[in-house]
């Protein structure tokens, strides 16, 4: 893959944690990583803004039953991966 350099502005506070944080020589993988993710999510965030004009907000109920179902699948998963 190509890579493209770019010039990117941040402010102090977040170049100071991005340095505690990165190692000298990783900034870019780690900028880069960050931008997949964000491309990835935005459009999900959408699609679900979209289903809550459409059909409204997710009830306490609803959210707590797919809390639910999603630690028994985390669970069942897990099970399946130990050795």
């Amino acid at each position: 893959m190509t890579m493209t350099r770019i010039t990117v502005t941040v402010d102090g506070a977040t170049l100071a944690e991005l340095k505690e944080r990165v190692p000298p020589g990783e900034v870019s993988a780690f900028v880069v990583e960050a931008l997949r993710q964000k491309l990835r999510i935005d459009p999900i965030e959408e699609l679900l803004r979209q289903l809550d004009v459409m059909y409204g907000p997710l009830t306490e109920q609803e959210t707590k039953e797919g809390e639910e179902w999603y630690d028994q699948m985390m669970q069942r998963l897990s099970s399946t991966l130990e050795p």
